[in-house]
């Protein structure tokens, strides 16, 4: 499987303001932010926080679906542990 080249995970979702959500590779306002999602008046509100939650959730995504392709391409059983993992991230992504 090939390696994600871009910003190493963990990345974190900062609301600065209800309009303003910035993706960071810190869990804080003051880090180091390379990515934004501003509501305007094609976004609502409320679109624009989810569109920034999966945005921080994206290297999550990846390599839990990395995993599962890895585990189905095997043909080994799929685990509980591996499944409940691949749950959580989507629930993250749909800020669960």
């Amino acid at each position: 499987m090939k390696e994600f080249k871009g910003t190493p995970a963990p990345w974190y979702l900062i609301e600065e303001r209800p309009e303003n959500y910035e993706i960071s590779v810190e869990d804080s306002w003051l880090g180091q932010s390379f990515a934004s999602v501003h509501n305007n008046e094609f976004i609502q509100s409320s679109k624009g926080k989810y569109n920034a939650q999966l945005i921080a959730t994206a290297p999550e995504l990846l390599e839990a679906l990395q995993n599962l392709y890895d585990a189905i391409d095997s043909c080994i059983d799929l685990t509980p542990e591996l499944l409940q993992a691949s749950r959580a991230t989507i629930n993250k992504a749909l800020g669960k």
